[in-house]
């Protein structure tokens, strides 16, 4: 089921990515690294970490949704109360209660009272520490402190963000079987619209900077045409003047490029690169000096899907192994994907017009719908 929704073969279906499907797609995938792996993800996800735990020892038992007890007066569900996720490790227990959405107020005090008194009720005899990380739905990432019937209990916060950025970091030493893991950890969060900022935080702030380095070269460029080429004759006058010089204006505004441009940080192409060999690893990789992207062999033709640095400005284009553009019947069938939802739309636009901060998602649509 997680592999069709990944490859988007549930289109027919009435399935849509949920607060659910994405709780128990992540912890899934999850309960399959190391027990120690998991942990370490989790603990280090969490903001106010230096309280918690550090050694998890095994995983002994993980439930989805269990039936516990509402039994007492402190817990006002009437009959059942149901945690998201609860996770026996050897040296701790741990409950997760997970919204979807970060930075909105979803979660609720009262649920997570409920949540604790009633595994109470189910452990009575527990000698060990219980932990509760509250993920998602919520707009501050400082630990909270709750009165239960067993008295103070710490809550503490996470963000799907920060989860997935943990799992990020983690890829690059990570071994050969957790690999797979934690890519398909990473795509599910994709499908649920979380993605990944560590990168984009570098883009930002090589953008800023090129749209001024851009501003100066324009009022370059235009002082230069008209200090050089004296446009002060009638508009078809002026005209003919520019397209005669045209040769001259453009090697200007080459000199004016190199005067001023950038270079991308080269942190950006490796993270791309990085992330693509390890998201589709059956696939050929395409690792150039300014390229990074898979070579996708499907409707009788070889598909170079990449992006590319033109101009010192990362676009992301989809063609034919020998430079040629996509074939027309291939390129409509792209958009017939990726325009019936608002949503998608918006993604396939952003993609032909290079909007910075939706380039790498674009990309991954594109290929996700290539490789279906």
């Amino acid at each position: 089921m997680l592999q069709a929704f990944l490859k988007n073969k549930l289109k027919d279906s009435s399935f849509e990515p949920s607060e659910d499907s994405l709780t128990s797609s992540v912890f899934g995938l999850m309960q399959y690294l190391p027990a120690q792996t998991m942990w370490n993800l989790l603990r280090e996800s969490c903001v106010d970490k230096s309280s918690l735990v550090e050694i998890s020892g095994d995983l002994r038992e993980i439930d989805f949704w269990p039936n516990w007890v509402a039994k007492g007066k402190d817990i006002s569900n009437e009959r059942f109360v149901e945690p998201d996720v609860f996770c026996e490790f050897e040296n701790f227990d741990l409950i997760v209660e997970a919204k979807r959405g970060d930075h909105q107020s979803k979660q609720s005090e009262y649920q997570w009272i409920n949540e604790i008194n009633a595994y109470m009720n189910e452990y009575p005899d527990r000698k060990k520490p219980l932990i509760f990380f509250a993920i998602g739905g919520i707009k501050t990432f400082k630990t909270q402190i709750i009165t239960v019937r067993s008295g103070k209990q710490a809550v503490f916060s996470v963000s799907w963000q920060n989860l997935l950025n943990t799992v990020y970091k983690h890829k690059k030493e990570c071994s050969n079987h957790e690999l797979r893991i934690l890519s398909d950890i990473i795509q599910t969060c994709e499908k649920h619209g979380v993605y990944s900022m560590e990168w984009l935080k570098i883009l930002v702030q090589y953008i800023d900077n090129m749209e001024n380095k851009n501003k100066e070269m324009n009022n370059e460029l235009q002082e230069f045409i008209k200090s050089e080429l004296v446009l002060t004759g009638t508009h078809l006058e002026n005209y003919n003047k520019l397209i005669s010089s045209k040769e001259k204006i453009n090697k200007q505004f080459e000199l004016l490029i190199k005067q001023v441009a950038e270079e991308i940080p080269m942190e950006i192409i490796s993270q791309w690169k990085n992330t693509l060999k390890c998201d589709y690893l059956d696939y050929t990789p395409i690792d150039e000096e300014q390229e990074a992207g898979i070579i996708i062999e499907k409707y009788g033709i070889k598909i170079r899907a990449y992006l590319s640095i033109i101009n010192y400005q990362p676009h992301c284009y989809v063609f034919m192994e020998k430079g040629e553009i996509l074939p027309q019947a291939l390129e409509k069938k792209l958009r017939k994907e990726l325009l019936p939802s608002k949503e998608k739309g918006k993604i396939w636009q952003s993609w032909g017009e290079h909007e910075y901060d939706k380039a790498y998602p674009a990309l991954k649509e594109v290929i996700n719908i290539l490789i279906a």
